[in-house]
């Protein structure tokens, strides 16, 4: 039912918001991408001799399949069938993937296609459904795909939020911030619910659609999903999340005073705590990891000294705990965190945090991802040859190389289920 309200979705707000020349609107695309029997989607640099500093813009879209090959991802017609090279002109640059949601990949880049009645067209952002490959028309999705950076602590903060109605928030270019309505067929649409002279960079939302933000003043505000916008700290907070039991916390980092705020009471009044010194969490940069009734903050900077700390939403403490110094990246799955800092890869048990090293000094890994089976899918410079690969590593270290030829890395990882 799920991909059924997704379709419609997307159908209903291409009608309702994008024309071509004829002044026809444009639905679903004459094309599709060959991604029905891909587990993973990767970006692929051809040109790529900078190691892990970014994409230069060359970047190729590869699948790797449920079989097990690794593939150029290509435009199929609609049905399934191959394109008429010799009749079409499609091109596909890609820059980088946003995993939207379980039904939904955006992806940014260049992309000449054809839709349903035979005109080319140029883009800079599709939307891909991922069970059958179907692309839309997704002009929005520049926004999502040049997301400024979270000025919070947290670096692997998504550019985009979700609430529990499935209703999904993300910043424009200036003051807009929009919400993209999934459940209110059979009009689905986007709204622009950004607040005039306030920019909504960097924010996190709760269950029921309340809006956390730093409005760029020095400000910590909230934009209330029942209308209205409140202040909640003047003194320009960095350090804040919304909790697994979808109540708000916050640090201020001048005096080290840990707030909780509850929105679904609809009093965003403040209550202190406890007070400790917390330049450590003011100053440093963090991975943050969900985990039942607790939150991880996994240092990844120099100025936080290494430490890394779990907050505990049933008690309302903030502890120290012992993790590998700064890893680069983390991967995780219900019960495991991944976590690489260039040659080293930790496995670690979310249960108790306990961790061990399953690879260390073998690869150099540039990206990594999960692959179907819950292994980890990496991109990497093996040493013993200097050649950049594609593998497969599995919970105990063992490796897999899945592709080794076209000596290349990947910039971008992502599965598809």
């Amino acid at each position: 039912m799920k991909h059924i309200i997704c379709a419609l979705f997307v159908a209903a707000m291409l009608f309702s918001c994008s024309k071509d020349e004829e002044g026809s609107p444009k639905i679903y695309q004459k094309i599709a991408l060959d991604i029905t029997d891909a587990q993973n989607l990767a970006v692929i640099n051809p040109n790529s001799s900078f190691g892990r500093n970014g994409n230069d813009g060359s970047a190729s879209l590869y699948k790797l399949t449920t079989n097990g090959n690794f593939e150029a991802v290509s435009f199929i017609n609609a049905d399934g069938t191959s394109l008429d090279e010799g009749a079409t002109d499609t091109q596909i640059e890609v820059n980088n993937i946003i995993n939207l949601n379980s039904d939904f990949v955006v992806l940014g880049g260049y992309f000449k296609v054809y839709d349903t009645i035979g005109n080319t067209q140029e883009h800079y952002s599709l939307l891909v459904r991922k069970n059958d490959g179907a692309i839309f028309d997704f002009e929005l999705g520049n926004a999502l795909s040049n997301a400024n950076p979270d000025s919070r602590q947290f670096i692997n903060s998504k550019p985009f939020d979700v609430d529990s109605n499935e209703n999904i928030y993300f910043t424009g270019y200036s003051d807009e911030f929009y919400k993209l309505q999934l459940n209110s067929l059979p009009t689905p649409s986007y709204t622009n619910i950004g607040l005039s002279g306030q920019h909504i960079s960097y924010f996190d939302t709760d269950s029921q659609g309340n809006i956390y933000f730093n409005d760029g003043e020095g400000y910590l505000k909230v934009l209330k999903a029942t209308g209205g916008v409140e202040v909640i700290s003047e003194n320009d907070p960095h350090f804040y999340w919304v909790g697994n039991n979808g109540k708000f916390y916050y640090c201020e980092g001048d005096n080290g005073q840990f707030y909780m705020a509850d929105g679904s009471t609809g009093n965003y009044s403040p209550t202190l705590l406890f007070t400790e010194y917390a330049t450590t969490y003011y100053n440093g940069q963090y991975f943050q990891v969900n985990k039942g009734n607790s939150s991880l903050f996994i240092s990844v900077s120099y100025n936080s000294n290494g430490r890394h700390y779990e907050f505990s939403e049933t008690t309302n403490t903030i502890s120290e705990i012992d993790l590998p110094y700064n890893p680069e990246a983390i991967i995780q799955t219900a019960e495991t965190l991944y976590m690489y800092n260039g040659t080293n890869v930790y496995k670690m048990n979310l249960s108790d945090n306990s961790y061990e090293m399953i690879s260390s000094n073998a690869y150099e890994i540039y990206t990594m991802s999960l692959d179907q089976n819950d292994n980890l899918l990496f991109s990497g410079l093996r040493y013993s040859d200097g050649k950049k690969v594609i593998g497969e590593m599995s919970i105990t270290g063992d490796v897999t190389i899945i592709e080794e030829e076209m000596n290349n890395e990947a910039v971008s990882l992502i599965r598809l289920d």
